[in-house]
């Protein structure tokens, strides 16, 4: 949703900002061992936590960058790790740790809500350019992610359900 218009703007083809997102995926893969160590390490809430404020970090960044330099720079500094410190390595751990007997199909969930959104944010996405600019639309997703993501990371993760007193699968 965002390449036509960041590439207008840049005066790039959509190409040249796609490179932005194999930024993004490289930094992603690259920090995911250290992000897979962190969960072993720390509490979930806290790696998820990082990764979400990193992501309106940068959503908020983006809204301001004035080249294309500073839009690979702010991907791969703040939107790599948090998407990779937020995605797959996180809720498998996650999921991992409060399902035991019915594991498959709790992971199948959290990958159903994940897909759901890649159909959902598209549509808001295109909604938001159209009426108020991609940079607008980026300032919406840092506040979103700011003032609701974060909150609910730290109120709801819970590394394990030993944690709050209950055991896997609400046994």
């Amino acid at each position: 949703m965002f390449f036509k218009a960041i590439a207008a703007e840049f005066g790039d083809s959509r190409l040249g900002v796609a490179l932005g997102l194999t930024i993004t995926q490289t930094v992603g893969a690259l920090a995911a061992p250290m992000i897979g160590r962190a969960l072993d390490r720390y509490p979930i809430r806290r790696v998820i936590g990082a990764g979400a404020i990193s992501m309106s970090l940068g959503f908020l960044a983006l809204s301001q960058v004035e080249t294309q330099l500073q839009f690979y720079l702010v991907l791969g500094a703040f939107i790599g790790f948090g998407a990779g410190a937020m995605g797959g390595l996180a809720t498998a751990k996650l999921v991992t740790n409060w399902f035991d007997a019915r594991r498959g199909f709790a992971l199948g969930i959290a990958a159903t809500g994940i897909s759901l959104s890649g159909v959902v944010m598209p549509a808001v996405t295109a909604t938001i350019i159209e009426s108020f600019g991609w940079r607008a639309a980026f300032l919406l997703y840092g506040a979103f992610t700011t003032l609701v993501v974060v909150p609910v990371v730290v109120r709801w993760v819970v590394t394990r359900p030993e944690d709050m007193g209950l055991a896997p699968d609400g046994a």
